[in-house]
């Protein structure tokens, strides 16, 4: 990661920290970030001067805070860097309505264009998460209700899940199925149980709020697909090379995305 990038990426983490309270100080986030002190002082004088946050000390709490609701229009990282730096950031906490978490849906919305205007529309723009996610441990833990579908919505939901299965109909580029196993964080498993995509008899329920479940698929590229749009919000256990071809695939979902294309709009 260049410099300017590294920057910015500093300025998301710390945007991060602020949406989340605890009133963070920059020797704390210097701690975080490997970087001097003085680095942060000055990543947070341009968070103030270039994006306009609302910045405020508060001496009580020997660290800072936004006087508001705020999230900075940040300039977008490439998507590896946006998808590395967004685990990371997860791993320590919610990203829920940050600058990160609009950076997620952005590069979902790049993606989508990648795939079949069907399958984009009912799985990466039409069911696309919101930035409103319920955060504390009491609301994540609790059963997720049942979801009533009307009968328009039925047969996409069935689509849904028989792709997410690797059974969703055509050719299958393997006859031997092979078994995945995936675990969802406390954003995206009690999504995914609401939606009915899988259900609760078929994942292993974690203390954190998140489950563990195993699928099997004749066609991985096509289950990576479908698993895009929860990014960074699961994790493959196994089978180790499902997890390397994830990487690859997205590489040249990137690459595809950089060459332009006769007769479609580029934004």
């Amino acid at each position: 990661m260049k410099r300017a990038q590294r920057a910015i990426a500093r300025l998301y983490w710390i945007d991060v920290a602020l949406r989340r309270g605890g009133y963070p100080n920059a020797q704390g986030l210097s701690g975080e970030l490997g970087v001097s002190r003085g680095t942060i002082l000055r990543d947070l004088a341009r968070l103030r001067d270039a994006f306009r946050a609302p910045l405020t000390y508060d001496p009580a709490e020997r660290g800072f805070a936004y006087r508001r609701t705020f999230c900075p229009d940040l300039p977008r990282l490439s998507a590896e860097e946006t998808i590395e730096l967004a685990r990371a950031a997860d791993r320590t906490g919610p990203i829920s309505g940050t600058a990160l978490e609009g950076a997620l849906l952005a590069l979902l919305d790049d993606l989508a264009q990648l795939l079949p205007e069907e399958t984009a529309r009912a799985h990466l723009g039409g069911s696309r998460r919101t930035a409103a996610h319920p955060t504390s441990g009491e609301g994540m833990r609790q059963d997720p209700p049942e979801q009533r579908l009307s009968p328009s919505e039925e047969p996409a939901r069935r689509r849904a899940r028989r792709r997410l299965r690797g059974t969703g109909g055509g050719a299958s580029p393997d006859p031997n199925p092979t078994a995945v196993t995936l675990r969802f964080d406390r954003v995206a498993g009690p999504e995914i149980l609401r939606a009915g995509l899988l259900r609760r008899e078929e994942v292993q329920l974690l203390t954190d709020g998140g489950f563990e479940t195993t699928l099997e698929t004749r066609d991985p590229d096509a289950l990576l697909l479908e698993l895009l749009r929860w990014s960074p919000n699961f994790e493959i256990s196994s089978p180790a090379w499902v997890r390397r071809r994830r990487t690859t695939l997205l590489r040249r979902l990137l690459r595809a995305s950089e060459t332009p294309r006769t007769g479609r709009r580029r934004k």
